[in-house]
């Protein structure tokens, strides 16, 4: 349903989630929010399930706020430094501390069903989320345009294999020496073009989290990355953002389309048969053409 475009039908059915012992959100002893007025009330949104899913769907809690809601989140330490840019400035709690004592709490994906989200309202205000002040930037570039590049997600995600893209099949586009390529790659794919004569400039030591990975992104022109966390970062940021696509996406990135409703600033580029990124490889070089001569 959700692949199809009915979010409404689809966010309702998502809620079995809640009752599955491998997508099942994180629990609090306070009344889980069934949705109706919030106005004087305090919530606390847990994140679940990716990174990528929390940064995603944390855009909701800046509306629950406009609503007159009082709202802290509660979410993985490393995420935390990047959630208090956050519009609306809610109270944030990593996994492990105390959260404050609420009216009631709501898991963070539940929120698209509980406030009615449609393919024609998604809420897509970017930027909400910002690189905070005290993170590093990085150093000042040669003048050529700086595009940044993610090909591989963690290697702990089921699904890992299909959404990666060998490094290798990228050469294509690293022949451009008019653009100056950024390596915004992370775990073991970090070195991957290390001794191949591909010059990609290495920011991996300023990458050591989300608030830090968010300066460097300000930096850029561009980001190409596949389907992992360095995506959602890059479009909340407001970031022109090409994401590199399997055959058969995650949910959230429907069927058929170049667009996403989720990013006013993010390109789609598909895989036309499964495992085919030669053919994605393809068709970013004649984008990045256009978009260069633009």
């Amino acid at each position: 349903m959700l692949l199809s475009c009915n979010f409404g039908a689809g966010f309702a059915e998502y809620e079995w989630r809640i009752r599955t012992t491998g997508h099942a959100p994180p629990g609090h002893p306070s009344p889980r929010w069934q949705g109706g007025d919030l106005a004087g009330g305090h919530i606390l949104l847990l994140a679940e399930q990716g990174f990528g899913d929390a940064i995603q769907f944390v855009r909701y809690a800046p509306i629950l706020q406009r609503g007159g809601a009082r709202v802290s989140i509660q979410c993985a330490a490393k995420l935390a430094p990047l959630f208090e840019t956050l519009d609306g400035a809610p109270a944030i709690v990593p996994f492990g501390e105390n959260a404050p004592p609420v009216d009631c709490h709501a898991p963070l994906m539940s929120l698209p069903y509980l406030l009615g989200t449609r393919l024609d309202n998604v809420p897509a205000e970017i930027p909400y989320l910002r690189a905070p002040r005290d993170a590093i930037a990085p150093p000042a570039g040669d003048g050529r345009v700086r595009v940044g590049l993610c090909w591989a997600g963690s290697p702990a995600h089921p699904d890992d294999p299909r959404r990666s893209c060998p490094a290798a099949i990228l050469a294509p586009l690293l022949a451009r020496r008019d653009i100056a390529w950024v390596s915004l790659q992370y775990g073991p794919q970090a070195g991957a073009f290390a001794d191949t004569g591909h010059r990609l400039e290495d920011w991996s030591d300023r990458l050591d989290g989300f608030a830090s990975t968010a300066a460097a992104m300000g930096a850029l022109d561009l980001v190409i990355t596949v389907d992992t966390a360095t995506a959602h970062l890059a479009a909340v940021l407001g970031r022109p953002t090409w994401l590199m696509l399997k055959y058969s996406p995650d949910w959230r990135w429907m069927l058929d389309r170049t667009d996403s409703p989720w990013y006013p600033t993010m390109t789609l580029f598909r895989q036309a048969t499964p495992g085919d990124w030669a053919g994605v490889v393809a068709r970013l070089q004649a984008a990045l053409e256009g978009w260069m001569d633009g």
